[in-house]
């Protein structure tokens, strides 16, 4: 039996779309993207482009290609052809949910989906499995599932087990 590593990616994280859209792209162009601390993924459905993440070599994606970022800190994506260094430019609403990038009247040369992601039920595992442990301080275990703080942590902790952080620690800790 073949392994999909896609599928078993997806399987772990259980990633949920918190925002997607579809962007259209024409000429010659390129998009900075730097959305510190949120995963982005893009699913490239015609065409294709450049992909050039800091301190890694660029890569080309294709059309059926499916890429997962878990930052996209100072990313660029661009044309094969991209205009010269620079230039970037910004994606245009066209319509509800769909953008497109390049000059409006040429052809259409890529069309990929953009979305950021969540990936709620994974860290939520992790965050059960550390305060089982009573090794960390809440504060920490926030930080180390990516809260910026203890109390937004709590807020999703209780939204998804049920309970507080600090009640399921204490429950856990009885057992």
């Amino acid at each position: 039996m073949t392994v999909d590593p896609l599928s078993e990616i997806v399987t772990l994280l259980q990633p949920s779309a918190s925002f997607s859209k579809l962007v259209e792209y024409a000429g010659r162009w390129r998009i900075r993207r730097d959305v510190e601390g949120k995963p982005v993924y893009f699913a490239v459905l015609e065409g294709e482009c450049r992909v050039i993440a800091a301190r890694r070599p660029p890569i080309i994606v294709r059309a059926g290609d499916f890429v997962l970022s878990p930052s996209t800190n100072d990313q660029i994506i661009e044309s094969i052809d991209a205009p010269p260094q620079g230039i970037d430019m910004l994606p245009v609403e066209l319509g509800e949910g769909r953008f497109r990038v390049g000059p409006h009247d040429g052809p259409i040369n890529l069309k990929m989906q953009v979305g950021l992601c969540s990936f709620v039920a994974w860290r939520m595992a992790i965050a059960k499995r550390l305060l089982r442990t009573r090794e960390f301080a809440l504060p920490q275990v926030a930080a180390r599932v990516g809260y910026g703080s203890a109390s937004t942590f709590s807020t999703a902790f209780a939204r998804h087990v049920g309970m507080p952080p600090a009640r399921y620690a204490r429950d856990e800790a009885a057992r």
